[in-house]
């Protein structure tokens, strides 16, 4: 009688809904909602709290379904809407931000639920009202406390508890839920006296009140598993485990496998002799992870996907951990590990180079990106600015919404990131051809690293345990300036008692032959390591016996490089840089000759320093020549080349490949580089130096010096006749556009060097920088480098590149060879490495 526009039918409605979201599928469920939601619309009902009713019912139906982007879309409207019809100190309102709370604690926001969840209880204690928003705010807070604050989330979940008895008895649903809660995690702490009365009581309450197909029913169902999971009775706990997941397959709105399994479910299987079962459903658990964590590449900032990915790519622990403690393990087992890796490795890198390359090659886009990397330039100068005024909190703000409206509005493909199989890899390869991909997990707070073999001869992965990290390490530890010569020599040096490629490779020896080409792709701090130059022998090293070329990631053999390189033989080339405030500098070729081999392509340091008492940045006179004899080579194979030199090698130059412009095929950096490790000053932080090393970002701490730099690195300000620092950060290489670069050459200190952020997100500095930016290779060094000799090794690179017509990679080895047969020690050749 009153319409379907009418406020009484808009509400019945409503509840249908939420009665199909308990009993239809998923389609017909989102299909109502959305239905309801229009009708509400074209009712202008925009106002009326059934909006956010709706519009919190659809996005919990995301929610379940693990499809993020969508809900966060539905919340975020709730939460617009909420600010224009409630005051912003209001229970409603504070319903809103609940939900908000809600939704990032699901996707591991935990800084971001937690500080949503204490405004809601503000904003109680304000009205003193101790109703459900404010005893569930406190009981949600526990919950993200409970891990690390056990005496905090305890007197929470009591405090809700008393709260919900006192008020409703403990009958009450919201007591099961806070009753459930406590006891896990006294579980969590071995408490399980206590927390067995608890799980009893609150499986018992539930299943009378609630019935056994509720969800407060399986959540308590859930806590008793764990719990005899946890005292060692696994039968009992696969019992509960398996009721659960039959109950989870039975709701018709779960789109199938996107129910999560718990690893504890799993390992019940394993602890009763089920291996084949547990198998089974790590390999749906995988692909569950890959799945949302591919729906979150879809809309999440870098720092909201960092943080999620983090959280999920973990599992990848336990898959190893699986392989490396049973006797018997199956293929599907090695395969389920390596496809898992191969999603993990380079995750965030692979996810910011595609979503750039759609951006660049969508005008409308293109437009949005390069205001988003206009703020990023900005928030890099604000970062090593004296003093962070507001200003760059906003700016933070500002990128991460921009972030996330560029990934919404990518045109992603819709497995993205979940059909890179094994397999793949495989049929890439050649018959003579190996991969070896190194990967590492996690166990007891030691890290420790693996190989996966793939060949066409293997029919599944090989997955083989090298060594512990701190193994690796020890041919790292002796890190004074005054010994760094003599550790790089006795790491590449034969020692019968013990040498890195036996430890590397040791294991690996009978998938090893001199005929073969092996692909390797290296993790962790293997990404600092020459393996050519390794030695095999007293005689030999691994760049006489085989042919290796090192890669990022093994899917650089499946995929395709679609990015159109524009062929016009250009090379630009920074040498012989005046970094000002040092006069009288002589790049002669007698100055040259004279030079002192002491001389090192980082830092000036005055006697017996540390980096604390730096000096200035000094001229490299053998840059000079170094870069015009790499040009005459270049010149006479029909390459268009520019010299940047003395002032003209400036940060402004670089600056100009921001998209507008193509850059150069190849780009040639012979100059001063450094890596700072994280410092925190606690006093006024006053010079330049100072602040980058103060600096959390590593992308911050890496830097390449250009033209100038001293000027601003004497008193940490820059000049009016100066438009940028001379000081180009990694940070600011990333927003370069070097799509149409081939080969970057970084003839200066460290350039391969970085922080190890992330398990598997390899190295955070200039190398991520210019992968970042879109460079296909990247020649780079592992330890500070004479000037002369790095001089001499990358002309040779050059020549045999061009005149010999070989690959990069192998004009690199034969350049290294050729200084080793001429007597050099490894210090003086091993520090260059070539990435793919």
């Amino acid at each position: 009688f009153e319409g379907k526009k009418s406020i009484n039918y808009l509400k019945l409605y409503s509840n249908l809904c939420i009665h199909y979201k308990a009993t239809q599928t998923f389609h017909y469920a989102e299909e109502n909602f959305k239905r309801l939601i229009r009708l509400i619309e074209e009712a202008n009902m925009v106002s009326n709290k059934i909006i956010i009713d709706a519009n919190y019912n659809l996005s919990s139906l995301y929610i379940d379904n693990n499809l993020y982007e969508q809900a966060e879309f539905y919340i975020s409207k709730n939460l617009k809407i909420a600010s224009k019809i409630f005051d912003t100190i209001s229970i409603d309102y504070g319903n809103a931000l609940m939900r908000y709370a809600l939704f990032y604690k699901v996707i591991g926001q935990r800084d971001l639920a937690i500080e949503y969840y204490n405004k809601c209880i503000n904003i109680c204690e304000k009205l003193n009202s101790y109703d459900q928003l404010y005893y569930m705010s406190v009981h949600n807070l526990a919950n993200i406390l409970k891990t690390e604050n056990f005496g905090k989330a305890d007197e929470l979940f009591r405090k809700t508890l008393s709260i919900v008895k006192a008020k409703f008895g403990s009958g009450h649903i919201d007591y099961y839920t806070a009753l459930t809660s406590l006891a896990h995690t006294y579980v969590d702490h071995g408490n399980y006296d206590t927390a067995r009365i608890m799980i009893y009581e609150a499986v018992k309450h539930s299943d009378s009140t609630f019935g056994k197909s509720s969800a407060q029913y399986l959540f308590s169902l859930g806590t008793c598993a764990y719990f005899h999971f946890r005292i060692g009775e696994y039968d009992l706990a696969k019992t509960y485990y398996a009721r659960i997941d039959s109950s989870l397959n039975a709701k018709k709105t779960l789109i199938y496998d996107n129910s999560d399994i718990k690893s504890e479910f799993i390992q019940c299987y394993d602890s009763t002799g089920n291996s084949y079962i547990a198998d089974e459903l790590r390999e749906r658990k995988s692909k569950f992870i890959k799945h949302s964590v591919n729906n979150a590449i879809k809309f999440m900032s870098n720092k909201e996907l960092e943080i999620f990915s983090s959280d999920n790519i973990s599992w990848g622990n336990s898959l190893l951990d699986n392989i490396f403690t049973r006797k018997d393990v199956s293929p599907l087992m090695n395969q389920v590990a390596f496809d898992f890796s191969l999603f993990s490795k380079g995750l965030l890198l692979n996810a910011q180079l595609k979503l750039r390359n759609k951006l660049e090659s969508d005008p409308v886009l293109n437009e949005q990106y390069n205001q988003y990397k206009s703020l990023n330039n900005y928030k890099a100068k604000l970062e090593l600015s004296s003093d962070k005024n507001p200003e760059y909190l906003m700016i933070i703000d500002s990128m991460r919404k921009l972030e996330k409206a560029l990934a919404r509005s990518a045109q992603w493909d819709e497995n993205s990131y979940t059909q890179d199989h094994w397999d793949q890899v495989r049929r890439a390869l050649r018959k003579n051809e190996l991969l070896i991909d190194f990967s590492n997990y996690k166990k007891n707070e030691r890290v420790y690293y693996i190989a996966f073999i793939i060949s066409k001869s293997l029919a599944y992965p090989q997955c083989v345990q090298i060594c512990s990290e701190e193994e690796v390490l020890k041919f790292y530890n002796e890190d004074s300036i005054s010994n760094k010569v003599s550790r790089v020599n006795s790491m590449y040096s034969y020692n019968i008692q013990g040498n890195l490629f036996n430890l590397l490779f040791g294991k690996l020896n009978s998938y090893l032959n001199s005929e073969t080409k092996i692909y390797i792709s290296p993790t962790r701090f293997l990404s600092m390591v020459n393996f050519n130059a390794l030695p095999v022998n007293e005689y030999d090293r691994v760049m006489d016996k085989y042919s290796i070329e090192i890669i990022s990631s093994s899917l650089n053999l499946v995929k395709e490089d679609n990015e159109i390189i524009s062929k016009k033989n250009t090379a630009m080339l920074f040498g012989g840089i005046d970094y000002a405030l040092v006069s009288n500098i002589d790049y002669t070729k007698q100055a040259v000759e004279d030079y002192t081999l002491s001389a090192k392509r980082s830092m000036s340091y005055s006697l017996n320093s540390t980096r604390d008492t730096l000096l200035a940045w000094t001229p490299l006179p053998a840059t000079e020549l170094e870069v015009q004899r790499v040009s005459v080579l270049l010149q006479k194979h029909q390459y268009n080349t520019t010299v940047l030199n003395g002032s003209k090698a400036s940060e402004e130059i670089c600056k100009k490949f921001n998209g507008s412009i193509n850059s150069p095929e190849i780009l040639h950096f012979a100059t001063h580089a450094y890596l700072y490790e994280n410092k925190i000053i606690q006093n006024s932080i006053k010079s330049l130096d100072d602040r980058i090393a103060n600096s959390t970002d590593p992308m911050v701490r890496s830097v390449l010096i250009l033209s100038n730099a001293n000027i601003v690195w004497k008193d940490g300000r820059l000049s009016d006749a100066l438009q940028e620092d001379g000081i180009l950060t990694a940070l600011e290489i990333s927003q370069l556009s070097l799509r149409n670069t081939d080969l970057v050459v970084l003839s200066a200190c460290e350039t391969g060097l970085g922080e190890i952020k992330l398990p598997h997100e390899g190295v955070y500095g200039l190398q991520r920088a210019f992968k970042i930016a879109g460079v296909k290779s990247i020649l780079m060094t592992l330890w500070k480098v004479d000037d002369k000799e790095t001089s001499e090794l990358v002309y040779l690179f050059y020549k045999n590149w061009k005149v010999k017509n070989i690959s990069k990679s192998r004009a690199l080895v034969e350049a290294q060879k050729e200084l080793s047969n001429k007597g050099r020690s490894p210090y003086h050749w091993a520090g260059f490495v070539l990435v793919e």
